[in-house]
């Protein structure tokens, strides 16, 4: 199995207008509005079917199945990334993630926020980790990548 981990803000929807580049997809979820780039979503979608696994990896934490929803994407559910009310680190949650689903072959993490040392903790977990610019949020040229080492 393989998985995309996957953040909302400023990753999946970027954090200017700027990067919605052709037509935009707007949902409505509990937590806010979100735009994403219909092509971004049809290739998440394309990403599914092909056999990857999105697991969201946000602090929208269920408001992440309104979101796949709203995208019309299958949900796999998201990281609790919050340990007695406490937000831990990703790299953690997602280490801790892959230690109990063993099934997991490949795994990349996209974020908009990934500073050094949680890169090298999710490195040496066996992690493909990829910054995303918030400005631009994940694009056509991303998911190349993240298809190209998944699928």
């Amino acid at each position: 199995m393989n998985v995309l981990f996957l953040d909302i803000d400023g990753t999946l929807t970027p954090l200017s207008s700027r990067g919605i580049v052709g037509t935009p997809w707007v949902v409505q979820a509990s937590l806010g509005t979100i735009t994403v780039n219909e092509e971004i979503r049809h290739r998440l979608r394309e990403l599914q079917l092909r056999g990857v696994t999105i697991i969201w990896t946000t602090l929208w934490e269920e408001a992440a199945e309104e979101v796949a929803e709203g995208l019309m994407l299958e949900y796999s559910g998201h990281l609790s990334l919050l340990i007695d009310g406490i937000p831990d680190f990703k790299s953690r949650c997602i280490e801790n993630y892959l230690k109990n689903h063993p099934e997991i072959t490949q795994s990349i993490w996209t974020d908009d926020h990934i500073e050094d040392d949680e890169k090298e903790y999710a490195e040496n977990a066996g992690v493909k980790v990829m910054s995303i610019d918030p400005i631009i949020g994940l694009t056509v040229e991303d998911l190349d990548e993240i298809e190209q080492y998944l699928t």
